[in-house]
């Protein structure tokens, strides 16, 4: 009789539990489903995602950077704009990218970069070819008027720590 009484509470403590998981599942918020639908087909191509949230001048923002492999050599500097951001100001200014190992500067690039809109979201892909680099200390990005760079100078900089882009 004991035994009946405990495999009658058993099977009820199991069938509960199960029914409030599927509840906390069929709960989610709107807030985490948009959250997962964010996230597109490209960004999860990159390597070494991370969110940046620096506004280098007003109205140019840039939410995130990763890495993106092109080829065996060939890598891209990935960074994702705010939506707010337009193509007038990308075409405005021109980036500088330092990257550094051990203190030691390795790669230095300036490109003019135009904005990319892939998937209702809006990138500078900077493609540049990477030999025996695997890796950075950290990456220095800073901005600069196209037109007037010498008087201009830098605006806005910001760096990246520690970017590994190994796949």
């Amino acid at each position: 009789m004991k035994k009946t009484i405990y495999l009658i509470v058993l099977v009820f403590i199991v069938v509960n539990c199960k029914t409030e998981n599927k509840k906390a599942i069929e709960e989610k918020t709107t807030e985490d489903l948009v959250e997962i639908k964010k996230k597109s087909v490209f960004e999860d191509e990159l390597l070494d995602v991370r969110d940046v949230n620096h506004e280098l001048i007003t109205g140019y923002t840039v939410e995130q950077f990763g890495m993106k492999k092109v080829n065996d050599s060939i890598h891209a500097f990935v960074f994702k704009l705010d939506n707010n951001t337009t193509e007038q100001t990308v075409l405005a200014y021109s980036l500088g990218i330092r990257g550094f190992q051990e203190d030691k500067n390795v790669l230095e690039f300036s490109p003019a970069p135009f904005m990319k809109t892939i998937e209702q979201n809006k990138y500078l892909v900077l493609k540049r070819k990477l030999e025996n680099i695997r890796y950075f200390d950290s990456i220095e990005v800073y901005i600069y008027e196209r037109k007037n760079w010498k008087k201009s100078g830098k605006l806005g900089e910001y760096k990246i720590k520690d970017v590994v882009f190994e796949d």
